[in-house]
């Protein structure tokens, strides 16, 4: 018998440290058991209203693009719009240019013989001055 005691004690032996080795393992399993379902009760409480927040988030990201798609078409009508009139201010230019540009030419040229003709005659009365004081 004396096998079958030491067969006993050997398994007595292999259960005990089997035990000692599963206790600290089943006491973590517990505790990490125990905080998912906390964690799981948690997200419970708190994914509904995160989604609704999300949901409200995205609603709000729709509504701002297509404000913003709105002002970018608002901004190419304006932009055209400041196109035609850079060109009507062109035309408008060369249209004074065309039209003022040759009165002004002859304004100059008559201002000119004026000028000319007033110091013609101041001239001629300021020699007559001297030759009849003479």
């Amino acid at each position: 018998m004396q096998a079958e005691d030491i067969l006993t004690a050997a398994l007595t032996i292999m259960v005990v440290v089997l035990t000692a080795a599963l206790v600290p393992l089943a006491v973590q399993l517990r505790r990490t058991l125990m905080r998912a379902e906390k964690l799981i009760e948690k997200l419970e409480k708190e994914l509904p209203e995160a989604v609704g927040k999300l949901g409200e988030s995205s609603a709000e990201l729709g509504r701002l693009a297509a404000k913003l798609g709105s002002r970018v078409d608002d901004l190419g009508q304006t932009a055209a719009s400041v196109r035609d009139a850079g060109r009507h201010l062109a035309d408008t230019g060369e249209l004074i240019k065309r039209a003022i540009a040759p009165w002004a030419v002859q304004a100059a040229g008559v201002g000119a013989g004026v000028r000319a003709f007033v110091d013609f005659l101041g001239r001629s009365c300021s020699r007559r001055k001297k030759e009849e004081e003479q």
